[in-house]
């Protein structure tokens, strides 16, 4: 790297390594709080449209169920390969949730593999390395994207780009091998057709995978035959997937983009710049900026300045990332701009700034290039850093609150009840929707009914194992009716602590006068030591709930009665 005049030479060849040290430590640290919020955080209650797959299992029991159902449509989706693991979820881990969040992680992780793979075909320097892929690391897995961490359901707005990526590498191969006759291309060109296929049949928007590569081999000036051959075989898998389809969605007639198409490249501007988090404006400004990089990075393709395989393959998924956000302006701009800040669009946008980042960072830094362009890199990328580590700092309290909400709703399900108010922090699916659902999660114990605990709802307590001596723990019992929650609904809410361990209580169960079970409760706050609880019942006025916490033992400790207010 060129030093700055006037710099000592001692400080300019340090600040690299200063610079990836501080960055694989702020990686470190955003992966581990990321996966913590995750797993910690979780509560295994369906969210959004998860409540409208459970439809899939209910066919799926009553032995209706067939292949072609896999691939049936999901607003413009059709979710094959996500629905594959939303049944394995349901099979093998109760509809917890739990292994979709974890799949979404370790595609992630592929996806990060994918690029520092790369990056090291590009980067020779071992500080230089460090330095991207700690930036690699931090911005794949900031809570920016807590939509997509969070919501097993949403393992398909990560998958798609995995399946894309691999896609184009496979693609690249190939099209390197066809120089080379005793290279064969073939199985590579095959690979490459099976990436368009789960990419087309996991989001919609994998469609747009075949003509990115169809395109990719233009600018790499392959064979015309290749090109062709590649739209030909997309065109095809667009009509099977198209066959049988029912259009809708939140999309404007094709004329309107046509006529005023502004309002569409701000969306995608935006898109692009969701990262920053800082309203659409800022956004739109740095996603200008995405497409004028993406462009001279496609020029550089074009005019054999870039031709090794590396840069070809970040080309090809920056590209597909701009014709999602393409597709989904065409797809959403009614809802208007500021809904490309949402969340789940930071995946995309995130893949496609460090796709960018590193096909330019050994343009920018070679030998006897000026230092404005790395200063310049150098600044878009201690941003776009900054701006992850913030989004880090400042998601758990929101995604703690919401995990609470969600445990409120959770437990007045279990109880017979519906928590509405809670409900309304943390989800739009209406109440209508769920109500038909919950009984067949109950008859077979998926999601939050797959705790044992709350099979003894209208049971008696003891059958649910022993009973502690009160003075196994301490704490507090208050309630009162809300006809809100159902017929004959009450809240409780209180303190607990485990006399054994001075922790907070797993799970509260509340019983009626006559010891038999009617609800059940936890902690307030998930993740954090609290004495605080709230818990759901059912009672007439002026009769007695008396309220247990679950030791860490298994038994209950009797907490105290209370009269409904």
């Amino acid at each position: 790297m060129r030093v700055r005049p006037g710099l000592p030479r001692r400080v300019g060849a340090a600040w690299p390594a200063a610079a990836a040290a501080l960055l694989c430590a702020g990686a470190a640290g955003t992966a581990a709080v990321t996966v913590a919020a995750v797993y910690r955080l979780h509560v295994p209650l369906p969210y959004w449209d998860e409540w409208y797959t459970i439809a899939h299992f209910r066919h799926f029991a009553e032995g209706g169920y067939g292949i072609a159902d896999l691939a049936a449509q999901h607003n413009e989706h059709r979710l094959l390969f996500p629905r594959l693991f939303f049944f394995a979820d349901e099979v093998l881990f109760g509809f917890s949730g739990v292994l979709d969040a974890t799949v979404t992680l370790v595609l992630q992780a592929v996806n990060a593999a994918l690029l520092i793979a790369w990056m090291r075909c590009l980067v020779a320097r071992a500080a230089h390395r460090a330095l991207l892929a700690g930036l690699v690391v931090v911005l794949l897995f900031t809570l920016r994207q807590e939509q997509n961490f969070t919501n097993g359901f949403q393992l398909q707005f990560v998958g798609v780009f995995t399946a894309a990526a691999l896609a184009g590498s496979a693609y690249v191969a190939a099209l390197d091998r066809l120089r080379d006759a005793r290279r064969g291309s073939a199985p590579f060109f095959a690979l490459a057709a099976l990436g368009c296929a789960v990419s087309t049949y996991t989001m919609a928007n994998g469609l747009l995978v075949g003509p990115v590569l169809a395109v990719a081999a233009v600018l790499r000036r392959a064979p015309w035959w290749v090109s062709a051959a590649t739209a030909a075989a997309s065109v095809s898998l667009a009509a099977l997937f198209v066959h049988g389809y029912a259009p809708g969605g939140d999309g404007q007639p094709l004329s309107q983009a046509l006529t005023h198409p502004l309002p569409y490249a701000v969306y995608v501007a935006a898109y692009l710049g969701n990262p920053l988090d800082l309203g659409s404006p800022a956004a739109t400004a740095l996603g200008s900026v995405g497409l004028a990089l993406a462009a001279g990075a496609a020029w550089r393709v074009r005019d054999g300045a870039a031709r090794d395989p590396a840069s070809l393959k970040l080309l090809i998924l920056a590209g597909f990332v701009l014709a999602s956000a393409a597709a989904t302006a065409y797809g959403r701009i009614a809802l208007g701009v500021e809904q490309a800040s949402e969340s789940r669009y930071a995946t995309p946008s995130l893949l496609f700034w460090c796709a960018l980042v590193l096909f330019w960072f050994p343009v920018a830094v070679r030998p006897g290039r000026r230092p404005a362009g790395a200063f310049a890199l150098g600044a878009l990328v201690a941003l776009l850093a900054v701006a992850a580590l913030a989004a880090e700092a400042t998601a758990w309290p929101a995604l703690a609150e919401r995990s609470a909400a969600l445990r409120r709703v959770s437990d007045s399900l279990v109880s017979g009840l519906y928590d509405g108010a809670a409900a309304g922090v943390y989800e739009t699916t209406p109440w209508d929707d769920i109500r038909p659902v919950v009984p067949f999660l109950r008859q077979h114990r998926l999601a939050a009914f797959a705790d044992p605990t709350v099979a003894a709802l209208g049971q008696p307590v003891a059958t649910l194992g022993r009973i502690a001596p009160r003075d196994a723990c301490e704490g507090t019992v208050a309630a009162r009716a809300d006809p809100a929650l159902g017929p004959g609904g009450v809240r409780l809410d209180g303190t607990a602590r485990d006399g054994g361990t001075r922790g907070a209580p797993r799970r509260i169960v509340v019983t009626d006068g006559t010891g038999t079970v009617v609800g059940f409760g936890s902690a307030s706050l998930p993740s954090r030591p609290s004495r605080l609880w709230s818990a759901y019942g059912t009672g007439g006025p002026g009769s007695a709930l008396q309220a247990y916490a679950e030791l860490a033992d298994g038994a209950l400790c009797p907490l105290g009665t209370a009269a409904i207010e």
